[in-house]
């Protein structure tokens, strides 16, 4: 079974003006699996801007925004038997 940590969460990247980069990650939590219209807002990124920006305080080249969606294997995991094969 996955963690649950490594399975769904939000992360912003920052590249500053020096081409140093930080990466800020969250989490999702169970009630926002469904949340992905929300998702499309900048509203829903802007506590992990904010983290971002504060870790340095150059000007910015690129701000990337990215969802890691849960996908339907680690929804329902299939176990494969290899009896089959054996023998």
């Amino acid at each position: 079974k996955l963690k649950e940590a490594k399975e769904k969460n939000k992360r912003v990247k920052v590249k500053f003006n020096d081409f140093t980069r930080t990466t800020c990650e969250e989490t999702l939590h169970p009630h926002e699996f469904n949340m992905w219209p929300e998702m499309l807002k900048i509203d829903y990124f802007k506590n992990l801007l904010s983290h971002c920006l504060q870790k340095k305080g150059n000007a910015v080249r690129l701000i990337g925004l990215g969802v890691r969606f849960i996908t339907q294997e680690e929804l329902n995991p299939v176990q494969l038997s290899l009896l089959p094969f054996c023998g």
